[in-house]
């Protein structure tokens, strides 16, 4: 439940490294404190556990923010939490999620951040390589000089 708000933190990060300004931060910011708020946390398994690592690094973060007015810590900081939830949710997965392979939605988050890019203006392209192995990967960080 709470990775939703959570979700306007990760759209906050991709716009401010995108677009070099900060447009979202206000929304974001009462995002994730709603979200903190939504996020129910106990202790009993390796999700929930990361469920309750993500409302600590939250509650922290609101307390930083709120003693010391630091914004960029907020690049890093609501996309980790954005994923701790989202991998704890996919732990106990929700009935609209259910049967959704990750490879799924790590390719509808693929197309997202894409369309994003383009939308702001921004060059992207998609790397697809035959096989995913020392070969292949070497290969092509040889030809591209990386």
């Amino acid at each position: 439940m709470a990775a939703a708000p959570y979700s306007l933190g990760l759209l906050h990060a991709i716009l401010t490294l995108v677009r070099k300004r900060e447009h979202l931060f206000r929304v974001s910011l009462t995002a994730l404190s709603i979200g903190a708020v939504l996020q129910c946390v106990s202790i009993g398994n390796f999700y929930e556990t990361l469920s309750m690592c993500a409302f600590l690094i939250t509650t922290l973060f609101l307390f930083v923010y709120w003693r010391y007015k630091t914004e960029s810590l907020s690049v890093f900081i609501f996309p980790l939490i954005f994923v701790m939830t989202l991998v704890s949710t996919l732990g106990n997965p929700v009935d609209a999620l259910a049967g959704q392979s990750l490879a799924k939605l790590i390719d509808a988050e693929r197309r997202a951040i894409a369309a994003a890019m383009i939308e702001a203006g921004r060059p992207n392209c998609t790397v697809t390589l035959q096989k995913v192995d020392e070969e292949h990967l070497g290969a092509f960080l040889a030809a591209h000089r990386v």
